[in-house]
């Protein structure tokens, strides 16, 4: 029987029944006679031993020498806090065994394995501002903050938007103050969120005359949208301008559109004018041959009727129109004729002799 440790381990005895029936062979290998069942066990002994160190919270410790340790062995720890923690205490199986050296050392003497903890506190905390929507948040004095210290936080939206509200873990522990901003006092990590809301805005078109705007894409808009107005007027009205308090900052695009760009509420009013149209009757051959026009006017709106009567001179007669409108003019049967308005029209009356030779 040949005894083989484990690292850190060695061979110490035999024991059992039968250990004394064993014969050491003077090459690390023993003897046994069998002459029936047999019963030995080999006894090995630890000869080093592991301490092992634990972590809770944030930081770190300095372990000299240094695992593995032979029996009796002192093992030296210190404790090192990451920034913005600190060492509170020991923890764990072994803690009561550790003796507190001069400038934050602590020793263990080594008589087995050995399990300890080394707690740490938290000493300096972060508030984390989140944002939903367009804004920011001004933040006094700033992280890192110490136990009980007071943050001091003001919502700025950006333009076109407000502040609405808080959201978040501890968004409930925020309070006002009259100056619009809002203080969190800070015993550990904070985590909150400033919402904003765009802001809606109207454009508002009024009509003077006879006429519509379309408008796209329609209220509500917010900051820095662009509204496209574009006038159609009734028949026989036109499109004349724009007035109110908005209409200087109203550009003309293509085909009759205007573009408004919307950084807060607009009013404009879109001036349709009613058109006025000219009606010329020439006369061939002149010289005595005439065109009666009820009503005579200088010019006609939409939709005017007016009556023509042709006034042959004597041995002449009506023969016709001619000209551009020469098919507008409708026979009324009684030797007058009706036209209706809806553009700028001329017309020839033309008259033959009704005499022969």
């Amino acid at each position: 029987l040949r005894p083989v440790p484990e690292l850190r381990w060695r061979f110490d005895d035999w024991s059992g029944p039968n250990s004394t029936e064993l014969v050491d062979n003077g090459n690390g290998t023993w003897s046994l006679s069998v002459d029936e069942d047999k019963s030995i066990t080999a006894e090995f002994l630890q000869t080093e031993f592991i301490v092992g160190v634990s972590v809770d919270g944030a930081g770190s410790v300095e372990h000299t020498p240094g695992n593995p340790y032979d029996f009796g062995e002192v093992a030296t720890l210190r404790p090192i806090p990451d920034q913005g923690w600190a060492f509170d205490d020991w923890n764990g199986p072994d803690a009561g065994e550790l003796v507190y050296d001069p400038d934050g050392i602590w020793s263990l003497t080594v008589d087995g394995d050995k399990a300890v903890t080394a707690e740490f506190i938290q000493t300096e905390f972060n508030v984390t501002v989140s944002i939903d929507g367009a804004g920011s948040v001004e933040h006094i004095p700033g992280n890192p903050y110490g136990a009980g210290e007071v943050a001091t936080l003001r919502p700025v939206p950006d333009q076109g938007w407000v502040f609405d509200s808080w959201s978040g873990p501890d968004a409930g522990e925020l309070g006002s103050n009259p100056d619009g901003t809002w203080s969190l006092t800070v015993n550990e990590d904070k985590s909150i969120t400033a919402n904003f809301d765009a802001i809606d805005y109207r454009v508002e078109v009024g009509i003077e005359g006879q006429g519509k705007v379309q408008h796209t894409p329609g209220n509500p808009y917010q900051y820095g949208q662009s509204a496209t107005l574009r006038p159609v007027p009734e028949s026989g009205w036109s499109f004349d301008g724009w007035s109110g308090p908005s209409a200087g900052e109203l550009t003309e695009e293509e085909q009759g559109a205007w573009l408004l760009t919307v950084d807060g509420d607009k009013w404009v009013t879109a001036a349709f004018d009613q058109a006025h149209y000219t009606l010329e009757i020439l006369v061939e051959p002149e010289g005595g041959n005439a065109v009666e026009k009820w009503p005579d006017q200088a010019t006609y709106l939409y939709g005017d009727e007016v009556v023509l009567t042709p006034r042959p001179r004597a041995g002449w007669g009506f023969t016709g129109w001619a000209g551009p409108q020469a098919g507008e003019p409708r026979d009324n049967g009684d030797r007058t004729w009706s036209l209706t308005m809806d553009g700028d029209k001329e017309l020839t009356a033309a008259f033959a002799s009704s005499q022969y030779t």
